[in-house]
């Protein structure tokens, strides 16, 4: 079963896709492109390609799928085990499969991947504005002394491309040869290179020397680390993370090298693909946090924690208001330079206070004695100490002089008893002497 398997992976899966799922692939690079055949997709994003271990691969960046011709028709013909797709291939093996649907692009064409004059295509961009591209990596967490390094390079683009905007990077070598154009979609996730894909860097005359150098994937991780760890650090962007087709010799002198790629299965690819390229040489991985996916949410990460120390009370209440009528949350914790989900805690606050507060009132009018501040508060209970001082001598002035009125209507009921004879008479004068002396005593 093994040896099927890699059978079945070294087969040409441009020729069986065009053949048996009627997919029109073109060239773009050293691979292959056509229109997903899991989405309703207008510009392609399904790639395929064989790697260097003969294996050919897809990557669909519209749904997200990716594997072997098997997990191909596993996906596609919705199969529920490997064994029931490997017998479906079998079957269309037996068929004869007609000429791959492979065409190459025009010189002409203005596609991404397509032979361009890359010099000229440069200078044509240079004279598109770049302040929707400085906005892009600002929001990025880039620092401004970054952006402002490659926009004084000439490094930094824009390109207009059907009807959506992309923020350029202009790649050259150590000798300032430009080799390709880097674009990212602005507000969105596409990326393609123009022409031919090269290493980016702006450390090209460190890359030598006794320094470690990080190994990104993406131009933006890139900066990313520069704007983390600071300008000095030594780095370069694989645009990818599939890099055994660059020559990479400067980097034999180097002591140590860096891993900084995704935090997924491909980055980890790339690692391992580091360390059989780099042999016997250090290796380090560069820390990321859990959930982080690369390093540009490291720093993003680290950006809103800081944003989010800096917000008072004050200014979560109008983020919750804004909240309540806006309908485009995602720029909403943008403008406030926070992280989503930071967003929605705040939110989530606002409620349970408000919630808690509702909860410890009674129904009815707002009591008049409801206090609203903490010095008015303290008043009151001054005032009412000063109360309780008062009342404590009055309760003593009544208590004197209700004894005083129990003495006084004793002594009337005596005097009435003398002069109705039925007082009581006294002892006898010896007796009272003696009861005295005894007292004495």
């Amino acid at each position: 079963m093994r040896n099927e398997f890699e059978y079945l992976k070294s087969l040409n899966m441009v020729e069986l896709l065009s053949s048996h799922y009627q997919l029109q692939f073109r060239v773009q690079g050293n691979a292959y492109v056509c229109l997903s055949p899991f989405t309703n997709e207008t510009n392609a994003s399904f790639y395929v390609k064989q790697g260097e271990d003969g294996h050919w691969l897809f990557k669909d960046f519209s749904s997200g799928h990716g594997g072997s011709i098997i997990d191909f028709v596993l996906l596609k013909e919705q199969f529920h085990d490997v064994a029931e797709a490997v017998g479906y291939l079998r079957k269309l093996f037996n068929q004869t499969p007609p000429s791959p649907r492979v065409m190459p692009l025009p010189s002409t064409n203005n596609e991404p991947g397509a032979t361009y004059d890359i010099d000229g295509l440069y200078q044509q961009l240079k004279k598109n504005s770049i302040g929707a591209c400085r906005d892009y990596l600002s929001a990025r967490g880039i620092s401004d002394d970054l952006i402002l390094e490659l926009e004084n390079q000439g490094i930094l683009l824009h390109n207009n491309y059907k009807a959506k905007s992309y923020c350029s990077f202009a790649v050259y070598d150590g000798n300032r040869r430009l080799h390709c154009i880097d674009n990212h979609q602005i507000g969105g996730s596409q990326k393609f290179v123009l022409g031919q894909k090269y290493p980016f860097s702006l450390d090209w005359s460190n890359l030598n020397g006794r320094q470690p150098v990080h190994i990104c994937e993406s131009i933006i991780d890139y900066l990313s680390l520069k704007t983390l760890e600071g300008c000095q650090t030594v780095g370069l962007a694989l645009l990818g993370n599939q890099f055994k087709s660059y020559d990479l010799s400067m980097l034999q002198q180097v002591p140590v090298l860096v891993s900084c790629f995704d935090n997924d299965v491909g980055g980890f690819r790339g690692y391992l693909d580091l360390v059989e390229q780099f042999p016997g040489k250090q290796i380090d991985i560069y820390e990321l946090q859990p959930g982080q996916k690369d390093i540009n949410e490291r720093l993003l990460s680290e950006r809103y924690a800081q944003r989010a120390a800096q917000l008072t009370a004050n200014d979560k209440l109008a983020i919750y208001k804004a909240f309540i009528v806006s309908d485009n949350r995602s720029q909403l914790a943008k403008d406030w330079g926070i992280d989503r989900s930071y967003l929605y805690k705040i939110v989530n606050e606002c409620e349970a206070v408000l919630v808690n507060n509702f909860q410890d009132r009674h129904p009815g009018r707002k009591s008049s004695t409801e206090m609203k501040s903490t010095a008015e508060a303290n008043q009151r209970i001054l005032e009412l100490e000063q109360e309780n001082q008062k009342l404590a001598k009055e309760k003593e002035l009544y208590y004197a002089r209700s004894e005083f009125l129990k003495l006084r209507l004793k002594w009337s009921e005596q005097e009435v008893s003398e002069l109705q004879g039925t007082a009581p008479q006294s002892p006898p004068a010896k007796k009272q002497i003696k009861k005295k002396k005894r007292k004495k005593r």
